[in-house]
């Protein structure tokens, strides 16, 4: 098995909203949380910290504790606090991140699965875009 921890800088219950928050201490680009699928989450700059946006919301659905709650989660940048809370959204349910946490995790499986077989090789990326915003692009010589 897998076991998967993470620290999360805060949550905020609002009502019936969870609220899972992240400081930064760098800039960030709100466009980054704006997201379409799961796929963003390979080409997208800043995808990394939607990622982790989404990992936190996924350990938090696995506690339990919030059946019946809707999930948003967000990033409060300490460089730039006047805009406040920077929300990860969908374009057709801004409000609710809960729907796609599903979705996540057998994302989140097959990324498990493929790092756990040994009968894949460890290789780079065949699409290059994918290495714009990659933080390792400096390791694989890309």
């Amino acid at each position: 098995g897998v076991i998967f921890t993470g620290i999360i800088d805060r949550i905020d219950q609002r009502g019936n909203i969870t609220e899972v928050l992240d400081y930064k201490t760098g800039n960030v680009d709100v466009s980054a949380l704006n997201f379409k699928s799961l796929e963003d989450f390979t080409v997208k700059k800043g995808a990394d910290k939607l990622f982790q946006l989404f990992f936190y919301l996924f350990l938090l659905e696995k506690t339990g504790h919030f059946k019946g709650f809707h999930m948003k989660a967000g990033i409060i940048p300490l460089k730039k606090l006047k805009p406040g809370i920077l929300f990860a959204a969908l374009p057709e349910n801004p409000s609710d991140l809960f729907p796609i946490l599903e979705e996540f995790e057998q994302y989140l499986e097959t990324i498990i699965r493929e790092m756990r077989d040994n009968t894949v090789p460890f290789s780079q990326t065949e699409n290059p875009d994918n290495c714009t915003y990659c933080p390792f692009v400096t390791i694989c010589n890309r």
